[in-house]
């Protein structure tokens, strides 16, 4: 969807710049521009939040790990790492929470809980992949 609205507003500016600002498609693609420009502001800003999610999420730990890395199996471990981390500090986060300690709050409990489920569902449908790759990959004749 997003790549038909950009190849859109690429088309009708395409246009635009052929017919020039006094023909009746010039105005038809002002129009369509504006409605274009809304939408494509409003992604632009979704992306830059998924973005910095991802970083924040991320720690630093993709940027850092590079090509260099000693392959799949250990950017499984690692990711499996990250989701273990993950769910012990909201398990951590629940349970100071139900202690009443100061500075933790119902919103951040919740959200840590959320990112947690969210990584661990994110592994179990890795590794239900991998199994069933492994099993055609077995099944294949010889």
């Amino acid at each position: 969807m997003l790549l038909r609205c950009l190849t859109a507003v690429q088309r009708y500016r395409q246009e635009r710049t052929a017919h020039g600002p006094d023909s009746r498609a010039a105005a038809r693609i002002q129009k369509t521009e504006k409605r274009w420009n809304m939408a494509i502001s409003a992604i632009e800003s979704v992306l830059q939040q998924l973005t910095a999610t991802a970083q924040i999420a991320g720690s630093g730990a993709a940027a850092s790990s590079g090509i260099a890395g000693g392959g799949f199996a250990d950017e499984m471990k690692k990711s499996l790492e990250r989701i273990s981390n993950s769910q012990q500090h909201a398990a951590g986060q629940a349970e100071a929470f139900e202690l009443g300690k100061p500075g933790v709050s119902l919103n951040d409990v919740m959200i840590d809980l959320q990112k947690a489920n969210v990584g661990f569902q994110m592994g179990l449908q890795v590794r239900n992949r991998v199994v069933a790759a492994y099993q055609e990959i077995m099944n294949m004749p010889a």
